[in-house]
């Protein structure tokens, strides 16, 4: 499955190089000046940019190329504390909101852009959110996810993208707090006695 990556940041170049490694076909869009050809190419395309960047991308170029398309909100709004978000909502359902066009899908933001060369913690498969009101577009980016060596992890609708940037906001201040340089991430499990954890999405 081919995809393309919105942004031109560490993230953005991280997943880049990261679906090239796995061999998949991946395209790196400018987004000061994203080509409209490019954004009707892949069947998924990844907002890799700043949450206020990210919206105003869909206002503007992305909504004359909607038509149904799974987009992946790989943004964290927290670290941009100046965009305004309502009371109680998450970036993920703006974004949704703001796209009745395309298929929104929240993921990948939990990821630092240094463990996309990692994919193990122990042994184990770094976990990997998934949130979105399409089981369809949910199963399209577990595909994705896993192709890179990851774990997805259904984590319900659009809403649960609340607690998924929070807990992207807590890894990054533990990170922060104890040197990790952005080298970290969860395994979700259950112990090895009981029913595996479903990790795709069907």
């Amino acid at each position: 499955m081919s995809t393309a990556i919105l942004g031109g940041g560490r993230m953005a170049v991280a997943l880049h190089a990261a679906f090239r490694r796995a061999g998949g076909a991946a395209e790196l869009i400018d987004p000061r000046d994203p080509d409209p050809t490019a954004l009707k190419r892949a069947p998924v395309l990844l907002l890799a940019v700043p949450f206020a960047a990210a919206l105003d991308l869909i206002r503007r170029p992305l909504a004359a190329c909607a038509d149904g398309r799974v987009l992946v909100d790989v943004t964290n709004p927290a670290t941009w504390p100046a965009t305004p978000i309502p009371q109680g909502a998450s970036g993920g359902e703006v974004l949704a909101a703001a796209a009745p066009g395309w298929r929104v899908v929240k993921a990948l933001n939990t990821i630092p852009a240094r463990m996309l060369q990692v994919h193990q913690l122990s042994g184990m498969p770094v976990s990997v959110p998934v949130a979105g009101a399409d089981p369809a577009a949910k199963a399209q980016v577990s595909e994705l996810i896993r192709g890179l060596g990851f774990a997805p992890v259904d984590a319900g609708g659009i809403s649960a993208s609340r607690e998924i940037e929070a807990l992207a906001v807590l890894l990054m201040r533990i990170s922060d707090r104890n040197g990790l340089h952005g080298e970290i991430g969860i395994h979700i499990g259950r112990p090895a006695a009981r029913t595996s954890l479903r990790r795709s999405v069907s």
